[in-house]
């Protein structure tokens, strides 16, 4: 039998909906996949002491994300971390809102026509990195939504859709889990 649900009734069925999947070893987290940091503007020698602690990981219960800095001549850690049973990565407000992760180069868009992905590459990315966005309220179908309403989510991406697709596919185990085998 199943334990008892500890959360209130009023809470229980946005919670009974997700659930983690189950860990691969109970000692260690299983990383599926590390994207390469790129960005991080810093001075050159600060660069060199900060870049090599920044790293973004999908791992198989959550997302982190650690990105270093340098300030008077010490680097600094500034980590994240997000775990995919929880929003964003789940429905939220009575299931009202769904996410919807892409690429900046799907989403950036300037007047709904005019892609601004480009200037984005040429003024941003070098600082920056490539970033995935997030449209928070059911825009997974329709592209004016996604363009008018898309906010960052994560920035300092080597491969943004390489990353992207790992997400949502970590995602999909997350509501597997739960369902049985079968993503919904």
């Amino acid at each position: 039998p199943a334990p008892p649900n500890p959360f209130p009734p009023r809470l229980r069925g946005a919670m009974d909906e997700w659930h983690l999947p189950p860990r691969a070893a109970a000692t260690a987290f299983q990383v599926v996949y590390e994207e390469p940091v790129m960005g991080l503007c810093c001075p050159p020698p600060c660069f060199a002491c900060a870049k090599p602690r920044s790293y973004t990981m999908v791992m198989e219960n959550r997302t982190e994300s650690n990105r270093a800095y340098f300030c008077l001549c010490t680097a600094y850690d500034c980590v994240t971390v997000q775990y995919l049973d929880l929003p964003p990565f789940r429905p939220f407000c009575c299931g009202l809102c769904k996410p919807d992760f892409s690429t900046y180069k799907d989403s950036l868009y300037c007047c709904l026509c005019i892609n601004a992905a480009g200037l984005y590459d040429c003024f941003c990315k070098p600082c920056f990195g490539e970033m995935i966005t997030i449209a928070p309220c059911g825009c997974n179908q329709n592209e004016c939504c996604r363009r008018c309403f898309c906010c960052p989510f994560m920035l300092g991406l080597t491969d943004s859709r390489v990353f992207k697709d790992k997400l949502v596919q970590q995602i999909r185990a997350t509501k597997q889990n739960k369902s049985g085998g079968v993503a919904t």
